[in-house]
């Protein structure tokens, strides 16, 4: 049983599965507020794609705005 001044396991397990949960926390708020490494908004990034593949022919001018419309929609 559980001897005066001495860590069970049970209170160690216990201890380095609250440092884990407060650690992920910690994470978590920090990469929350961790701006893009890009310096450049997805969807500006994904409009960019589009109309790259615009310029090289890949899609007609109807495809090119029904896809832009979808993306300004998101």
């Amino acid at each position: 049983m559980f001897k005066e001044g001495v860590l069970g396991w049970e209170h160690i397990v216990t201890i380095v599965i609250g440092l884990v949960l407060v650690s992920f926390a910690i994470w978590l708020i920090v990469n929350s507020y961790r701006k893009p490494r890009t310096g450049q908004s997805p969807l500006k990034k994904q409009l960019d794609l589009l109309k790259e593949s615009y310029a090289r022919g890949e899609i007609n001018e109807q495809e090119f705005k029904d896809r832009e419309r979808e993306l300004m929609s998101l």
